[in-house]
């Protein structure tokens, strides 16, 4: 991790400050900006892109065995490299993953072509998903195809961001077989066909717990007021004066790419007596352009929307051990929450009203 966080940098006294231009966000070319749902980060809410890493996939003796007697044989290009029967490739960017426990979607940097019986297939975008999914999945014929299931293995969180999965099985479906034997005239059969081991450090620090601060601008405080609105909270969440508090649960988060996904717990509600809004099922996705932070607003509902947009360009990071602080974040009001107090309390307030700061602090997870 020394590549990324310096000794120095997380020293007590060091501030990462993100300066204005850092507020682009952008996703390196390498990695596709996708939008984060709220569902994603409840399957997986410490998961963060990756930094670097290696997977490593050990040819069964059986599986090897048959492909060499059907005359075939594995060659990669991009990252990957081929040794005997061990098959290696670099990880992208793109790939996401809790590297505590290993679990998410590990996308290789390369292609393997696969030489079988009578022709020779090419594989790209092999993707390895332990522990959800459980399976590696890859483009073959300009086709997305499940190869197989990948089950078992042992993972290892060391610190920072830095994980690895051991001794997972990847078992080639008998569909997965059949596709590839289509592709290279044979050599393949369903059953036990390597063991995957992966290393590899994340972007996003893996957050334990945490604290989430966020103070009401007074000018909208007041608008909510002088119509006989006022904020109230269920437990774990709290309201004193313009401070709402709530717990955050899981996250990740990267203090210097400010990127990362943040999951909160607690119900603020919003208005007066019977005629009050509940908001709950708090989450935010940072970076990549998005920036929103969600909510629920209907009880009983499963359904999300963007509450307000976060602006990070003034946030400062502190990390002194395993405890963080971010403070100066912005939160400004999107049209679905202004529509929303228009349509429930006849209040008419412009989108992009700023709703407050918000001010975070807590633990990472590791050392």
């Amino acid at each position: 991790m020394s590549n990324r966080l310096s000794t120095a940098k997380i020293a007590a006294t060091t501030a990462l400050v993100a300066s204005a231009g850092a507020l682009a966000l952008a996703a390196p070319p390498s990695m596709a900006a996708t939008k984060i749902l709220p569902a994603d980060i409840d399957a997986n809410p410490r998961a963060g892109h990756l930094k670097n890493g290696t997977v490593t996939f050990k040819l069964a003796s059986g599986a090897s065995s048959k492909l060499k007697s059907a005359g075939g044989k594995f060659s990669a290009a991009g990252t990957g490299d081929v040794k005997g029967s061990t098959i290696s490739f670099d990880v992208t960017e793109a790939s996401l993953i809790d590297v505590t426990t290993m679990k998410g979607s590990i996308i290789l940097d390369g292609s393997l072509s696969v030489k079988g019986r009578s022709k020779t297939a090419k594989l790209t975008k092999i993707t390895v998903e332990p522990g959800i999914e459980k399976r590696v999945i890859a483009k073959l014929g300009g086709k997305s195809v499940e190869l197989g299931s990948l089950k078992g293995g042992s993972s290892k969180f060391s610190r920072f961001a830095d994980g690895t999965l051991s001794g997972a099985k990847f078992s080639l479906s008998a569909s997965g077989a059949k596709k590839l034997n289509s592709a290279t005239g044979g050599g393949f059969g369903a059953g036990s066909f390597a063991t995957v081991g992966a290393s590899i450090t994340g972007t996003e620090l893996p957050l334990a717990n945490g604290t989430a601060t966020m103070t009401m601008d007074p000018s909208l405080l007041k608008t909510l007021n002088d119509a006989g609105y006022s904020l109230s909270a269920d437990a774990p969440a709290t309201v004193v004066g313009p401070v709402i508090t709530l717990p955050l649960t899981a996250g990740a988060f990267d203090p210097e790419g400010l990127s990362g996904r943040l999951s909160f717990d607690g119900k603020v509600r919003v208005g007066n007596g019977p005629k009050s809004i509940p908001l709950f099922g708090w989450r935010a996705a940072i970076g990549g352009g998005q920036n929103e932070l969600y909510a629920m607003f209907n009880e009983g509902s499963t359904a999300a929307a963007v509450l307000a947009n976060v602006d990070v360009s003034q946030l400062e990071i502190r990390i002194e051990g395993q405890n963080y602080t971010g403070v100066g974040g912005k939160l400004t009001l999107s049209k679905t929450a202004t529509d929303i107090l228009k349509q429930q309390f006849n209040v008419a307030i412009p989108a992009g009203t700023v709703m407050g700061t918000v001010d975070l602090a807590g633990q990472l997870s590791g050392k």
